[in-house]
């Protein structure tokens, strides 16, 4: 089920989209926690690597934003809403970095459930998309 977005959910999901800005990955994600006018949690995916593990690895390990945001919120985060946001990588003209379809992974869904999340909002190619976690 689908529920109808509120003006103060277009301006996180837009700060979310900021913050997916911020990240050095590949892949830029930002993601917002916010539980009323009150942002709780707010972070961007990062890369974490130790410098002698590329000795041995190729591949790096990043931290996705969802799960970021849980961390850096340091409070209870129960009945809020996530809004999650991808861009790409380069600009297009003067516009900027293009907005990417931007749900949840398996894993950072299963951390918002189990950390009382209510609701996710992303953009699934089309629009922005707001439903019970």
């Amino acid at each position: 089920m689908q529920y109808t977005l509120s003006e103060r959910d277009h301006d996180t999901f837009i700060l979310a989209l900021k913050v997916a800005a911020l990240s050095e990955a590949k892949y830029k994600h930002g993601s917002v926690i916010r539980r009323g006018k009150t942002v709780l949690g707010i972070a961007c995916n990062v890369i974490k690597t130790h410098p002698i593990q590329s000795r041995y690895e190729k591949h790096t390990c990043s931290i996705h934003a969802e799960a970021r945001s849980i961390i850096l919120a340091k409070t209870n985060i129960e009945y809020s809403t996530c809004y999650s946001a991808r861009i790409s990588n380069t600009k297009i003209g003067n516009t900027g970095n293009a907005m990417l379809v931007s749900k949840p992974c398996k894993a950072c869904h299963a951390l918002l459930l189990e950390a009382g999340v209510m609701y996710i909002v992303y953009y699934n190619g089309n629009c922005l998309v707001k439903e019970k976690v």
